[in-house]
């Protein structure tokens, strides 16, 4: 009667190809996430991916917003709480108009953009709430470099949006964005006056 001798195994070739199998995976999970992705320059790029429970919850809207000096794309995600139908593309480019809008805001208080070019997108009393804050800002800086080197000079990084549209011609957002090491949450409201989306409320902190 013959043994068999037991087969040997090479470990580093193993290793070799389970690292080859985990390259490919992450690889693939990549391009899936690439296919998510917009960008936020672009209004023509618009992948988006609806989402409604059979669970009784309110129809949700999750998707992907790239900012250029971000590393990873911003999500977002957008809940209905009323019955009529939304749009797909309409509650993604909603999503873009408030990432951009949150950035925007954070630039006029730190004194990087005036706030009259905000006045298309804005109401007259986000305007004149961002200028106050503005000017309140602007003078601790000026009485303190330190403040002025963090506050001002690194780019906003938006990190996240969450928001409802409560109406088919309402929307309400919370956003978490990033200025260096500093956190910060903005609370945007935006509603429908004729044919365009303006921000009527806007609250940063």
């Amino acid at each position: 009667m013959h043994c068999r001798k037991p087969r040997v195994v090479d470990s580093g070739l193993f290793l070799c190809f389970a690292k080859e199998r985990a390259v490919k995976k992450r690889h693939d999970s990549t391009k899936n996430k690439e296919k998510e992705v917009t960008s936020l320059d672009d209004e023509f790029a618009q992948t988006f991916t609806p989402i409604n429970r059979a669970d009784k919850q309110p129809a949700s809207y999750d998707g992907f917003i790239r900012v250029e000096l971000s590393r990873e794309p911003v999500p977002y995600h957008v809940v209905k709480v009323f019955s009529e139908h939304l749009d797909e593309n309409h509650c993604h480019a909603m999503a873009v108009a408030a990432c951009r809008m949150g950035i925007l805001t954070l630039d006029v208080i730190r004194g990087k953009l005036s706030a009259n070019g905000l006045r298309r997108a804005a109401s007259a009393k986000v305007i004149e709430r961002l200028q106050r804050l503005a000017f309140i800002i602007e003078h601790r800086m000026n009485r303190d470099d330190e403040y002025k080197a963090k506050l001002k000079y690194p780019p906003v990084m938006p990190l996240w949006l969450s928001g409802a549209f409560i109406s088919s011609t309402c929307l309400e957002i919370c956003m978490q964005l990033s200025i260096g090491h500093e956190l910060y949450l903005a609370n945007l409201r935006f509603e429908q006056v004729g044919c365009r989306w303006v921000c009527t409320f806007a609250d940063i902190g």
